[in-house]
């Protein structure tokens, strides 16, 4: 079984492969950093869990006594198509609405590290470097971003979406071939596998990479429940929650919910990246109110862009964090890529 690709997403990967051409046949130029660079990407328009690997690899990187800094889009904020510096590092710059959700929650999740946002990747790279003095650039969705040469491309694929069952959800951006280019595959949400489907996956993958690449697997195990200052919080199942979220896979973060000590009353997704506004949030209340929920529970991506006194229950947020297997292979690897 493999993927399906919607009629819809056609022209979306007619339009990759025309890109990727203009760059292998020397019409357009690809540059290169002084500084090793990670590609963390996908071949789908979203859900496979970029941002907390993303952030994994950083705290990685930090540990090795390296000074990394993360580049990425800025998709959904205001300044974009601009370059901008998000986090210094040591405060936060910039506002949800203005750098887009995900670069707020890098820079709330990993101080120290600057992250900053443009459709010119390159030209963050090396404000990073001449700014912060960084030492290696973390790419957040950066596959199909042909200009800037790295040192390492890692690929997640949702487990779910390679064997065909979402792929409703999750629109291809490039072909399963693809995969030849990078060195590092990580199937995600594996938990939802069983032991049929996971050996699927991994013959299926292994057909599509290159018998260097180092193919791994990645869950997502939440962190407990915080404020939204990110200070733990000690609920439990007296409280009846209504669970929301605007992720690529709205579901993911569902079940999530479920698995915390805490009830949930009712659940509302809206799309990925999207923008509450103050009807959002009257619907919301409204929700709370008929299904009896004392509280709110929400991804810290939306966190981050609610105007949480419009609300009229406290809201808790769930943090997740990457686990990944085998670790230390993975982790050996992407060591010697960024080495050599």
């Amino acid at each position: 079984m493999k993927p399906h690709q919607p009629l819809a997403a056609r022209p979306f990967t007619a339009l990759n492969r025309a890109v990727a051409w203009s760059f292998h046949s020397g019409a357009r130029k690809r540059e290169r950093l002084p500084i090793p660079v990670i590609s963390v990407g996908n071949l789908t328009s979203g859900g496979t869990g970029k941002t907390p690997l993303t952030q994994r690899l950083a705290e990685w990187l930090v540990q090795q006594g390296r000074r990394p800094a993360i580049a990425l889009r800025g998709y959904g904020g205001t300044i974009s198509p601009g370059n901008a510096v998000v986090s210094d590092g040591k405060h936060t710059l910039l506002t949800a609405e203005e750098a887009g959700d995900e670069a707020l929650v890098h820079a709330g999740r990993l101080p120290g590290v600057p992250v900053l946002i443009g459709r010119d990747r390159v030209a963050s790279g090396r404000q990073a470097i001449a700014q912060f003095d960084c030492d290696v650039l973390l790419l957040d969705d950066g596959f199909q971003y042909w200009r800037l040469q790295r040192d390492a491309d890692l690929v997640l694929i949702e487990a779910q979406w390679l064997l065909g069952e979402r792929h409703r959800r999750h629109f291809p951006r490039e072909r399963l071939d693809a995969l030849q280019r990078a060195q590092l595959v990580v199937l995600t949400r594996t938990e939802l596998l069983d032991a049929d489907q996971r050996h699927q996956a991994h013959a299926l993958l292994a057909r599509h990479t290159t018998p260097a690449a180092c193919i791994c697997e990645c869950t997502f195990e939440s962190e407990g429940l915080r404020d939204i200052a990110g200070q733990p919080l000690h609920w439990n199942g007296n409280c009846r929650l209504v669970a929301f979220s605007a992720l690529a896979n709205n579901e993911s973060f569902f079940v999530a919910a479920r698995g915390q000590r805490v009830g949930i009353a009712a659940t509302l997704g809206f799309g990925d990246h999207h923008r509450y506004s103050a009807h959002d949030l009257v619907q919301l209340n409204r929700l709370a109110a008929e299904a009896g929920a004392t509280g709110f529970l929400t991804t810290e991506k939306d966190g981050v862009k609610l105007d949480t006194t419009a609300l009229q229950r406290p809201l808790a947020v769930l943090p997740i964090r990457a686990r990944l297997r085998p670790e230390a292979e993975f982790f050996a690897r992407l060591r010697e890529l960024i080495t050599h």
